[in-house]
């Protein structure tokens, strides 16, 4: 074998193994019952960001399976969600669609909107989505910068406290309009 074949058969190699590790697919191992809840109505599409209001940040968040819970939604949107929204500056949404029950688990194309570009696709990857029947699971990663989180829901989220601040007023009531 010369050296050049040899050299050819390692570098291919080393991108096999490189691609098993960092693109594996994971495994849903009974992920519709062994996930963490997101219960965060600020994550809906209606939701805008408020000046005061601290942005929603998934750097934090560990990669795993979960699902969203929150009355403001449990289903990332499948359509371009504008900057300001899902309670952060930088939503991320669908770009294609949720999994059949049949499909199993399967990778679909995340987008994060920031600043417009490209169709409200300014940087796109991969998460597995399983369909539970009931409800969807995802394999979410935290994200490299702030603020920039997941979108779920497309429900109208108001907090009256808002509202009644400046009446000095002690309580906070949420409300969800369908």
């Amino acid at each position: 074998m010369s050296f050049r074949r040899f050299l050819q058969l390692n570098s291919f190699l080393i991108l096999v193994c490189v691609n098993s590790i960092v693109c594996q697919t994971p495994d849903c191992n009974d992920c519709c019952n062994n996930y963490e809840e997101i219960n965060e109505p600020r994550r809906s599409t209606k939701s805008v960001w408020q000046p005061g209001e601290s942005p929603l940040c998934d750097r934090g968040i560990r990669s795993g399976w979960y699902r969203f819970t929150s009355f403001g939604g449990t289903k990332m949107p499948e359509n371009v969600v504008p900057e300001y929204h899902c309670g952060t500056h930088d939503p991320i949404w669908l770009k294609d669609f949720h999994p059949s029950y049949e499909e199993g688990n399967v990778a679909r194309k995340a987008c994060i909107n920031s600043f417009g570009q490209n169709d409200g696709c300014f940087q796109s990857f991969d998460i597995n989505i399983v369909n539970c029947g009931n409800y969807f699971v995802y394999y979410l990663r935290p994200l490299s910068y702030c603020a920039v989180a997941y979108c779920a829901g497309m429900k109208m989220y108001l907090t009256i406290s808002r509202f009644m601040k400046t009446l000095n007023v002690k309580f906070e009531i949420t409300f969800c309009r369908f």
